[in-house]
């Protein structure tokens, strides 16, 4: 297993400033309006829906990287949803938007290289990426590229991630994080997530729907029934 390293994320080591579209700055002009009038939490996070990618990659838990035949796994102790890369495969030609996205890879002299498309822009976009930077998160258009390389010695794990995304990004942008690998007989323990009803009754879902997806989805209406039916 891996731990992301914590300073990478309080103190943005190696973390570039991105070059941002304008929606992407009026977006994040109206995320810290709003933490200033007291949002702190997502409605993502009361209703235990998936953090999504590429914020799956930042969490401050352990995080395995599990290779099969034809795939590999990737998951993380506080996401119980797992990522899969399919190997040696190109994109299909018609994919189902999803909280993860579509993933093809190939090991490339001993790193892996992976692709994502299809993601389907309900992701994460409170301290998305957890590293230091106040960042917008991505969209559904986004074109994600990683490579990961195990540094000599087999203790350092390093990610390097390009995001393509036209609707946030002015151009690609790219971070360079690391995890250090854990003793082998380390636990992976469960992470249960509870959803807190009683905390959503209480959010002004007009006043965050323009920085919060899940708030404005829920005022369209476009969850019906059971609000977790997503």
């Amino acid at each position: 297993m891996w731990n992301y390293r914590v300073t990478e994320w309080t103190d943005g080591v190696a973390v570039p400033e991105p070059e941002l579209t304008q929606e992407a700055k009026d977006f994040l002009a109206k995320r810290k309006a709003a933490e200033q009038a007291g949002y702190v939490r997502g409605v993502t996070s009361m209703l235990c829906l998936p953090g999504g990618f590429p914020s799956v990659m930042f969490l401050r838990t352990p995080m395995q990287i599990l290779a099969g035949i034809g795939r590999v796994a990737i998951t993380a102790e506080s996401s119980i949803e797992p990522r899969t890369v399919y190997l040696n495969v190109p994109h299909p030609d018609i994919i189902d938007p999803s909280w993860y996205g579509n993933s093809v890879g190939h090991w490339d002299n001993g790193d892996l290289i992976v692709d994502t498309i299809g993601l389907n822009g309900r992701g994460k976009r409170h301290g998305i990426w957890q590293v230091g930077r106040d960042l917008p998160g991505t969209s559904a258009e986004a074109h994600i590229v990683e490579r990961f390389h195990v540094e000599p010695g087999g203790k350092v794990l390093t990610l390097t991630m390009t995001v393509d995304d036209p609707v946030y990004y002015a151009k690609p942008y790219s971070v360079t994080v690391h995890y250090d690998r854990m003793p082998d007989d380390s636990p992976r323990y469960e992470a249960v997530c509870e959803v807190d009803l009683d905390a959503l009754s209480k959010v002004d879902l007009e006043a965050i729907k323009d920085i919060d997806i899940e708030a404005e989805r829920l005022l369209e209406d476009k969850v019906t029934g059971d609000p977790f039916d997503h």
